[in-house]
């Protein structure tokens, strides 16, 4: 899936991290991003180089309060691989 799968300012939810929604054993605490899985956000920015395959989500629920590693200089942001989003149902009409 390609980031322009997402549009900017759009809604998603996280599913799964690295394609999984188990930690895996061993795992830092402060990088158990799974406990953000089912936390919605809003996509802010587009990845290329580093980043490229992913987008960067601030999240609703701040990762700093989870005890999770934040180092973007935006607030409850994320860079996140885009085949671990989908797109949020809240406010849409089903």
């Amino acid at each position: 899936m390609s980031a322009l799968a997402f549009d900017l300012s759009q809604r998603v939810v996280l599913s799964t991290v690295d394609g999984s929604t188990l930690t895996p054993k061993g795992t830092c605490k402060d990088e158990d991003y799974w406990k953000l899985i089912g936390c919605e956000g809003e996509v802010l920015d587009f990845g290329s180089g580093f980043h490229e395959g992913r987008v960067l989500v601030a999240f609703d629920k701040d990762p700093k309060e989870l005890d999770l590693a934040c180092h973007n200089p935006i607030p409850k942001s994320l860079w996140i691989k885009v085949t671990d989003l989908s797109r949020s149902q809240k406010g849409e009409n089903t």
